[in-house]
């Protein structure tokens, strides 16, 4: 895979965030606790058995971590942590760090 493919698919997973067609819950938690930010990035997402947990780059030094119940994906049930992205990145293999500069690179380009 390519750079260049790699961005077009951060930008189609963008598209879809926003659209609430990755998930509507995710979609309205984000309209709704980060109101001002339209250029977030969908960086991965953990399935687990009970819940999904979605990372999400919200800006070039902060990602969010939204977890939403795959039993009950209310709103109201829904867990959101912040960390900074030098945080998060001391754990990240060099595919995933390799992702994230993408993001930040697609997010300061906006």
């Amino acid at each position: 895979m390519n750079k260049h493919e790699t961005e077009q698919e951060f930008l189609n997973k963008q598209r879809l965030l926003y659209t609430g067609q990755i998930n509507e819950t995710l979609t309205q938690v984000l309209k709704e606790k980060f109101p001002n930010i339209t250029n977030a990035f969908l960086l991965f997402i953990m399935l687990e058995q009970a819940e999904n947990i979605y990372h999400i780059l919200i800006d070039s030094s902060t990602i969010v971590l939204i977890e939403i119940s795959r039993i009950n994906p209310d709103i109201n049930n829904v867990l959101v942590d912040t960390v900074s992205v030098n945080e998060y990145k001391a754990g990240l293999s060099s595919w995933y760090r390799r992702n994230l500069d993408i993001a930040i690179k697609l997010q300061n380009k906006k």
